[in-house]
């Protein structure tokens, strides 16, 4: 992370991709986090499509089943879509076949789905093959699995199972990772995404509370996101090469505080502020509505309320230590 992607080829309609590409391996799943299981799952379904000599496609739904059929037990994603797309095709994936869930998509039988998404490929000549874990459900209140795939398309379709991967002896899932971060427990949380937890959001402007007493930030507002616990963390920021001069640094990392100010309560947000204080940062542009990535490194202390400006200064500093140290000891690796 980040990826800088190219932005693989996206479709929507079976229809389409059957049009373009008569041998296919689907990789299905939602696959939020894009963590280690996925992954594992994502390279043997590229060994099955080398052999066969075929396209290795995604196959996700947008949005989280979950949003239409029960909204409020949909779980805050690791990932929005964009940044989902983007750890996908750095997988090394062809395209993603990406179907609208919708009301009527969730009372689609088994038989009617599996019609309508793989009927396309069995035609002769052509070929589809699905790679899931052994949870991937579908159809009518989920009642089918992979391993009814072969059963229900008469044998027109290649089903194969992936096992997932164990972390401190437990599958590793989307849903236990979104538990860490939401406790804090960022370490295990980036062991089981195999990667730093990254945000990818534009910064806004903001009241210059962080200027004033000699560290300036650009500042991103949450909105309904998954976050960990409100506090300062080791972060590296990624700016986009676009937005920058020509053969100029582009990441930095930063001491990011995630929270409300406390110290200042007249300048309290409304919703959590990551305010990122980027270290050695020079170049000769604002941050202001640049899209940042941010790639949350280790958690230094909670968020808590200071006496004075100056006692938060005196903690900033000791913070930027801390953070000058975690960036040490990775550069050492």
């Amino acid at each position: 992370m980040p990826i800088n992607a190219k932005r693989m080829n996206i479709l929507s309609k079976p229809s389409e991709l059957a049009a373009i590409t008569k041998n296919v391996v689907f990789a299905a799943g939602f696959f939020d986090g894009v963590h280690i299981g996925h992954r594992k799952l994502i390279q043997e379904a590229k060994a099955i499509a080398l052999q066969s000599g075929a396209e290795l496609w995604v196959l996700s739904f947008e949005p989280h089943p979950l949003f239409v059929v029960k909204p409020e037990f949909c779980p805050k994603l690791i990932t929005p879509l964009n940044l989902r797309l983007e750890l996908l095709e750095a997988c090394g994936v062809d395209g993603c076949l990406l179907l609208p869930f919708t009301k009527e998509l969730a009372q689609t039988s088994p038989e009617a789905f599996c019609e309508q998404c793989f009927s396309y490929w069995y035609n002769e000549g052509m070929h589809c093959t699905i790679v899931s874990g052994p949870n991937w459900r579908f159809g009518h209140n989920q009642s089918a699995s992979i391993r009814d795939v072969e059963g229900l398309t008469r044998n027109q379709v290649s089903a194969h199972i992936v096992e997932g991967v164990e972390y401190n002896s437990e599958l590793v899932s989307s849903s236990r990772i979104r538990q860490a971060l939401l406790g804090g427990d960022l370490q295990n949380a980036n062991a089981m995404l195999g990667y730093y937890y990254t945000i990818c959001k534009k910064s806004i402007p903001e009241r210059g509370v962080g200027t004033k007493i000699g560290f300036p930030t650009a500042n991103i507002m949450f909105s309904g996101e998954l976050m960990p616990p409100n506090g300062v963390y080791v972060t590296r920021v990624t700016l986009p090469r676009k937005a920058i001069p020509e053969n100029s640094k582009n990441t930095f990392f930063a001491v990011a505080n995630l929270g409300f100010r406390p110290t200042f309560p007249n300048a309290r947000p409304d919703a959590p502020v990551l305010e990122l204080h980027l270290l050695d940062f020079d170049l000769p542009i604002s941050l202001h509505g640049l899209e940042l990535y941010v790639e949350y490194i280790k958690f230094i202390r909670r968020e808590r309320k200071f006496d004075s400006p100056e006692e938060l200064v005196r903690q900033i500093k000791e913070d930027i230590i801390k953070a000058r140290e975690a960036a040490a000891s990775l550069s050492d690796k």
